[in-house]
């Protein structure tokens, strides 16, 4: 039996809750709130490593040219910071790179 961690409701099997913890109500509620950040599938496929190759990458690239590798550099660290709750938010900005 799986029940919901903010107000222990029973649903029987944890596929039946958000990220296997929580129901509905409740997961909206905290989404709202700010509380939790759903999730998003990574369908664009990027990876930690690729990212840090990138940002590698850049880094070089723009040796010479600060603004523009200030820009590209914080956008490369938001993605991996980020890669587990929106893993494809950058993906066309990074790959123009």
């Amino acid at each position: 039996m799986a029940a919901c961690i903010q107000c222990n409701l029973e649903f029987g099997c944890s596929c039946n809750l958000h990220e296997g913890k929580y129901c509905d109500k409740c997961f909206n509620k905290l989404s709202l709130e700010g509380k939790i950040i759903p999730r998003n599938e990574n369908t664009c496929g990027q990876t930690i490593e690729n990212l840090q190759e990138k940002l590698e990458y850049v880094l070089e690239k723009y040796k010479l040219e600060k603004l523009i590798r200030i820009q590209n550099k914080s956008i490369i660290k938001y993605q991996i910071r980020h890669i587990s709750d929106n893993p494809c938010k950058y993906y066309d900005i990074i790959n123009k790179m």
